[in-house]
């Protein structure tokens, strides 16, 4: 039995690379440019011990899963700027059990056609974590609903999917709004932070699953960890896996 991907897990991993970033994480933020870019790139390499980007078949050509539409995608364990329908794109897509490493050799390659075969199969039947992923700087502690807004913007580009009879390529084992959050005190002069941010971020995950658990028709759960003083990494998120039609 392989690694299971949740959203905890995620979140636990995702948070450790970041503490070893500070310094990364500190310049992008006062750069305030391709912030949540970069966020993307460091949350892929910090599952890069139990997931996969591509698989190759024996002549080093990219493997493919081709569907009755016509279209094609990349196997894959994870990937970025997931198309899930024309219009709406997941920011990052991960598989809920990895599944390539099971077919490859080190240079993640299949060399059998029987192996090659089984790959495309269990892509095709695999469930993902779909995850939106943003960056809010001078989250000012007094007033978070702008917040709780954006996580439910982001949860609601989902529900708002027809996900109760949704295509063979759009398979959710969960639904996330991961955010890295900068805080301050507007009404601190000196810049020290007056609040608990432990009750300020729960406050906003509690804000959301209020407004979001009736439309989901289940219990949404927030969770978070402390990248540094004023910094934080949460999700809020929900477990719309669906086995059939």
């Amino acid at each position: 039995m392989g690694t299971k991907i949740t959203p905890e897990f995620i979140l636990e991993r995702f948070s450790g690379r970041l503490r070893g970033k500070s310094a990364e994480l500190e310049f992008l933020f006062y750069l305030d440019k391709g912030f949540e870019k970069w966020l993307q790139y460091e949350l892929v390499l910090s599952m890069r011990e139990v997931t996969i980007p591509v698989v190759y078949d024996s002549s080093d050509k990219e493997i493919k899963k081709s569907y009755s539409d016509g279209t094609d995608e990349k196997i894959c364990d994870i990937t970025t700027e997931y198309t899930i329908e024309p219009t709406v794109r997941s920011d990052l897509i991960i598989a809920e059990s990895p599944f390539i490493s099971k077919f490859v050799d080190e240079e993640w390659r299949i060399q059998k056609e029987d192996d090659l075969e089984r790959c495309k199969d269990e892509y095709a039947i695999a469930y993902w974590n779909y995850i939106e992923l943003k960056h809010k700087a001078w989250v000012d502690l007094n007033t978070t609903k702008e917040i709780q807004n954006t996580i439910v913007s982001d949860l609601n580009k989902y529900y708002e999917l027809d996900w109760r009879n949704f295509s063979q390529k759009y398979r959710p084992s969960t639904v996330s709004s991961l955010l890295c959050l900068h805080f301050w005190d507007k009404g601190e002069k000196s810049g020290d932070l007056s609040s608990d941010l432990n009750v300020v971020v729960e406050t906003i995950g509690k804000g959301v699953c209020d407004k979001c658990d009736k439309k989901f028709g289940m219990k949404g759960s927030a969770i978070w960890e402390q990248i540094k003083n004023d910094v934080y990494l949460m999700a809020v998120y929900y477990k719309i896996r669906i086995t059939s039609k």
